[in-house]
């Protein structure tokens, strides 16, 4: 099978999320937050495929989202390409097949992710930390969730058309 399936896929998958966090009204709101779709996919990402096609694919996300919702455009920009370097440098220390590592590396990323582009959208200044701290956390449990989701589906789809997502490094014999 085409190595540039897995990447393709990862292009449509963020344009769908993107589209679907940016246009649908009647979202599913749990905890009263609005679910961030983006992040966990990040994570896929920076274990999936090699540093150079994350990073270019986390920009690519970063840009669509800004373009397409209500925020300052460049906010996601630095949050999400530095999830997307530091997930993919940190990939060879962790065991991509585990649920622990998919869920707690979601719940980073999504923290992280969240608290920077708070911080870089300019409202940190008008709305005080303590009143966005359990949003975040909320948020990144939820990320947590759909990183595993992601995970499993996702690796389920490519698997099912011939291919082996996860690190390059697990290939060699």
């Amino acid at each position: 099978m085409n190595r540039l399936l897995i990447p393709f896929s990862l292009v449509a998958v963020a344009i769908l999320l993107v589209a679907l966090q940016c246009t649908v009204t009647w979202r599913w709101s749990p905890w009263g937050v609005r679910l961030e779709l983006l992040p966990p996919l990040l994570v896929y990402m920076a274990f999936t495929v090699n540093l150079p096609t994350a990073f270019f694919l986390g920009a690519f996300s970063a840009l669509l989202y800004d373009s397409l919702s209500a925020g300052a455009m460049g906010a996601s920009v630095i949050p999400y390409l530095v999830n997307v370097t530091l997930f993919s440098a940190l990939r060879p220390i962790f065991f991509r097949s585990r649920l622990s590592t998919r869920f707690f590396n979601g719940v980073i990323a999504g923290f992280f992710t969240l608290l920077l582009q708070w911080l870089f959208s300019g409202k940190a200044v008008a709305v005080p930390f303590g009143a966005v701290l359990p949003k975040i956390l909320r948020l990144a449990t939820l990320c947590g969730l759909l990183s595993v989701a992601y995970f499993l589906v996702l690796d389920a789809a490519f698997r099912a058309s011939g291919l082996n997502p996860g690190r390059f490094e697990e290939d060699a014999p």
